[in-house]
């Protein structure tokens, strides 16, 4: 397949079947976990073990892509993921869980990192935050295919007829991909010196990438919405929001699960939307501060509801303006990182700075795990709603935290660029 947007097409649609598999645990786990009597904090302790090793490989799939390039190592992140989701079919113990859970973090690691270097290399510039838009819209497709909709193949199919569908799924895009990887553009733009393997140069380039981020404030703190966005959205889709909502409204857990999906329908409209106000404000702070101050108001009202114990259908209301705004900040935060580096390092900071989102998504998971296994369940053995806003309340004061380092009146760009030293 000659045709870069087909090429990218295919690596968007990696990164939509990797996100339903990420999200699954909201509906397969809970229910796992009580057959085989496992506690909140393991729970979130294995449902973090995806995160870990996603996290902890982000800047080195990002120098792989640049070495390999996006489509050659997307295809070997689809076998790894194949792999992974065949082990769930087993899965009846926290051993084999953990399992799955690692290869499956391990694979999926690198579509998103490898589609947002393929469509820096493939495309004009002009065109990156609509693809980034694009790419988020279909990760968050799957995300909202993750729970209702997946809910009802996993009633049907059970865990093992679902999990060996996902797994050929992956090792079918997987070997198109393969067979793709001849016409992957890297060739000509990326420099022969930087396609040769060593694991010093990568254990390199992954240290360079994350002192870039450390050094400038500004960039650390694009980084920091980055990454407490993503952690936010993750741990309420990916592992609390179904239990959290039930507990606050009395729902039932079908309803549950569709609240959780608007949240991703909101993201799918935001990401859809997002490309282009991106391009529109052209790195503008002061709209990066406005959006995330919008997006923290939707998380703070949804705590709000829980307090008080809102009835479903103002979470539902919630849900979806919360997943909106949400992706908004993500669509900026991450378009932001690639425009304030060099474009040598484009691959390895977008890495690092992707390694950044799923270590705040194993913090969260794994504190938030600890918060909400404190507080007292209730006679039926639900978790208290004050662990769950505990937990998210915290992170809501992180976010303050963050916001406040993003200078005002600013061009979000590389010096040099455009902009970038002119007042708004």
């Amino acid at each position: 397949m000659k045709s870069p947007m087909v090429l990218f097409a295919l690596l968007s649609l990696s990164y939509c079947f990797g996100t339903i598999l990420r999200i699954s645990a909201v509906v397969v786990l809970p229910g796992l976990a009580k057959e085989i009597g496992i506690g909140a904090a393991m729970l979130g302790f294995l449902s973090g073990l995806f995160f870990f090793i996603y996290a902890a490989t982000q800047s080195t799939w990002g120098s792989l892509c640049g070495r390999m390039g996006p489509i050659r190592s997307c295809a070997i992140g689809l076998f790894i993921t194949s792999f992974g989701s065949f082990i769930f079919i087993f899965a009846d113990n926290s051993l084999l869980i953990g399992l799955s859970r690692l290869f499956t973090g391990l694979g999926t690691a690198v579509f998103f990192v490898g589609t947002l270097i393929f469509a820096a290399i493939a495309f004009t510039p002009d065109k990156y935050p609509l693809l980034v838009g694009l790419t988020m819209t279909l990760g968050n497709i799957g995300s909202t295919i993750a729970v209702a909709p997946l809910g009802i193949l996993l009633d049907a199919m059970g865990i093992g007829g679902l999990f060996l569908s996902i797994s050929l799924c992956f090792a079918f895009i997987g070997s198109v991909l393969w067979f793709s990887r001849q016409y992957d553009p890297y060739k000509e733009k990326i420099p022969p010196v930087h396609k040769t393997f060593s694991m010093f140069a990568l254990f390199t380039e992954t240290a360079d990438a994350f002192f870039l981020i450390m050094k400038d404030r500004t960039l650390l703190a694009i980084a920091g919405v980055w990454a407490s966005t993503t952690a936010a959205v993750i741990t309420l889709q990916g592992l609390w929001g179904v239990s959290w909502v039930e507990a606050a409204s009395g729902a039932s857990a079908a309803e549950a699960r569709y609240c959780i999906s608007l949240v991703g329908i909101g993201m799918v409209l935001g990401s859809l939307s997002g490309g282009f106000i991106t391009r529109a404000a052209k790195g503008r702070s002061n709209i990066c501060i406005f959006i995330c101050l919008l997006t923290w108001m939707f998380w703070a009202v949804w705590c709000i509801f829980s307090f008080f114990g809102a009835d479903i259908f103002y979470f539902n209301l919630c849900g979806l303006l919360l997943g909106l705004f949400s992706a908004f900040s993500l669509v900026f935060s991450s378009s932001a990182v690639k425009e304030m580096v060099p474009s040598s390092k484009t691959a390895t900071t977008v890495g690092m700075a992707n390694m950044l989102n799923f270590a705040a998504v194993v913090l969260l998971q794994g504190l938030s795990g600890v918060i909400i296994g404190s507080f007292p369940k209730d006679a039926l053995g639900n978790y208290s709603t004050g662990g769950y806003e505990a937990a998210f309340g915290a992170l809501l004061l992180c976010q303050l935290v963050i916001y406040m380092n993003i200078p005002r009146n600013k061009y979000l760009k590389l010096p040099g660029q455009k902009g970038n030293t002119v007042n708004i």
